[in-house]
């Protein structure tokens, strides 16, 4: 089979993204928690129908991956930047359902933008929720310093003394990503500092979003302590809870198919 495929190629196996996809299908239906292709990590645009056919739907870290998320998942359709432009935000509130800030300097911008249209949508039904990223200032990655978003220096998410006693009457969610390819004990010990820090305004809000990096394909991952996290959740605080896999989707379900052009011998 590889020798017809013209080279270089990307090939989906799609017998195992069924498999992906099922497995964390299972997860929405034991917790009812809404799962989102982190389309950062992946972006086959030809195989969303698919994966829409299993998910939730998508999230996106740009105005692009957001209009791609919209045109071919058309399913919900969130987006996080660390910062937007005035422009891009006018164009992703018509196709964004959740529209998440790095900052409250980030939200007084343009929260009149996301008003303005949320108000205009009264007879359709069509809004947009915002939220808010946190950054519970925990780290459980090792060795990653560069890409862990809790180290010290970080910027972002909002820190515990940055954050304000009573919430913007806007932000109905809050957001935190912090995991990279990691398991659920991880998630588990996170969830514990971020409580300790932000736990007073998890009930107070409708939605908590814990972001991805959660491994939760791979053979070893613990997902029955997921699933009893993120029920936990659900009970505790009245909050519905989204999880945005990137890898987990795809996680050995793919090969790059190349040719060997020329082999040389120097020793």
């Amino acid at each position: 089979m590889w020798e017809t495929i013209k080279t270089p190629a990307y090939v989906v196996d799609e017998k195992k993204l069924r498999e992906n996809l099922e497995c964390l299908h299972r997860v929405e239906e034991e917790t009812g928690c809404h799962i989102l292709l982190a389309q950062k990590a992946f972006s086959m645009f030809r195989v969303y129908p698919l994966i829409g056919s299993y998910l939730s739907g998508t999230t996106a870290s740009g105005l692009y991956e957001a209009r791609l998320g919209y045109e071919e998942m058309k399913k919900e359709n969130h987006v996080f930047a660390p910062a937007y432009k005035t422009e891009d935000m006018k164009e992703l509130v018509t196709i964004c359902d959740h529209i998440i800030f790095n900052s409250f300097a980030q939200f007084e911008k343009h929260k009149e933008i996301i008003s303005a249209y949320n108000n205009s949508q009264r007879e359709n039904g069509n809004r947009v929720s915002i939220g808010m990223r946190v950054n519970p200032e925990f780290s459980t990655q090792e060795g990653h310093a560069i890409y862990d978003p809790c180290a010290p220096g970080s910027r972002l998410g909002v820190v515990r003394a940055k954050f304000p006693e009573t919430l913007p009457k806007e932000i109905e969610g809050l957001h935190m990503h912090t995991l990279c390819e990691q398991n659920s004990d991880d998630l588990e010990t996170t969830l514990r500092a971020a409580e300790e820090k932000f736990g007073a305004w998890f009930s107070k809000v409708k939605w908590l979003n814990l972001g991805g990096g959660h491994h939760i394909t791979r053979e070893d991952y613990d997902r029955e302590r997921l699933i009893r996290l993120v029920c936990g959740l659900r009970e505790k605080y009245g909050v519905e809870v989204y999880l945005e896999p990137g890898e987990a989707v795809v996680l050995n379900a793919g090969f790059l198919v190349t040719s060997v052009l020329e082999t040389m011998e120097n020793g």
